[in-house]
């Protein structure tokens, strides 16, 4: 039909004919298009219906969990359902309002009293990282939360990478620091094997490096007869890579990816292994990665539990 994919996000497609433009959004089976041109667009969802069976909704209203109004200064979206759901989930839908997600100069820790239902406790800091996509008011308190969501007896792996900042070889480094509770116990900088063509690539191939070493370490501590509560969590801060790890897709631009680097998938079908998000600014594993300013060296430096003498 003559749309061209992005080079940024390949589930964007443009069509251009002139001054004219058509751009569709694809997710799996689910379609949003719009253009500047309204019979250009008529046509094309004609063409579209004709050789394909879909359902035309018309005005965009919902999307992939988000819900969509149009306003005199564009379209307003929230997750009004979403937000429900966790209050529900939670049993707070009686609960009392407040003013701010956070209360001020409370720091929580990962080394406090355990949780009393500490499934719960990760189930809603997972589900509250994907309401951050419209309240993004709530991201500091959501990312502090993340911190102390693992118990005394759980697995967290921090996998990270750069993408070929080796001048002369242009291949990317793997770095991961992977703790037992609010210890850590193993960590490594690492130069990949082979050149990854994009920034996404080279975090997955890090994400492979990292799950092959939390699972020998978790066949070391099953020897050793020390358990861990549930399965290990990955945190990784490229979307991309957590995204392909998931849904076992094929896509051209990661067709020639070594077969070995698919481990990752192997474990999260399996659910042996958690993969989720992380904001850079909190990926421990990124004070391997590249040089830091005082502020974030010291901090990462804190979490890593390096201490002067």
């Amino acid at each position: 039909m003559g749309f061209t994919c992005s080079h940024a996000d390949s589930s964007l497609f443009v069509l251009s004919r002139g001054a004219d433009l058509i751009y569709l959004l694809l997710y799996v089976d689910d379609i949003v298009v719009t253009s500047n041109n309204s019979s250009l667009l008529d046509g094309f969802i004609g063409k579209l219906t004709r050789e394909f069976a879909t359902k035309d909704l018309r005005s965009l209203n919902y999307f992939l969990g988000l819900e969509a109004h149009r306003t005199f200064a564009g379209l307003f979206l929230n997750r009004v359902k979403y937000a429900h759901e966790i209050l529900q989930h939670a049993q707070l839908l009686d609960s009392k309002l407040v003013s701010t997600p956070m209360v001020v100069a409370y720091h929580l820790s990962a080394t406090g009293s355990d949780f009393g239902d500490p499934s719960l406790y990760r189930s809603l800091v997972g589900v509250l990282q994907y309401l951050i996509i419209t309240r993004l008011d709530i991201a500091h308190a959501v990312t502090t939360v993340i911190f102390t969501s693992s118990s005394s007896r759980e697995i967290l792996a921090y996998s990270n990478a750069d993408w070929a900042r080796c001048p002369d070889t242009r291949r990317s480094i793997s770095d991961f620091a992977i703790y037992f509770g609010d210890k850590i116990m193993s960590w490594s900088s690492k130069k990949q094997l082979a050149v990854s063509r994009s920034s996404y690539e080279s975090e997955y191939r890090a994400l492979a490096l990292t799950d092959a070493k939390v699972k020998w370490l978790c066949h070391l501590l099953c020897d050793l007869h020390v358990l861990s509560v549930s399965s290990p969590i990955m945190l990784c801060d490229n979307q991309s890579s957590i995204f392909f790890a998931i849904h076992p897709v094929s896509h051209k631009h990661s067709k020639h990816i070594g077969l070995d680097y698919h481990f990752a998938r192997e474990l999260v079908a399996s659910g042996e292994l958690h993969i989720r998000y992380v904001p850079t600014n909190l990926q421990v594993a990124y004070v391997f990665t590249k040089s830091l300013g005082k502020p974030a060296f010291i901090f990462l430096q804190s979490k890593l539990r390096v201490k002067d003498s």
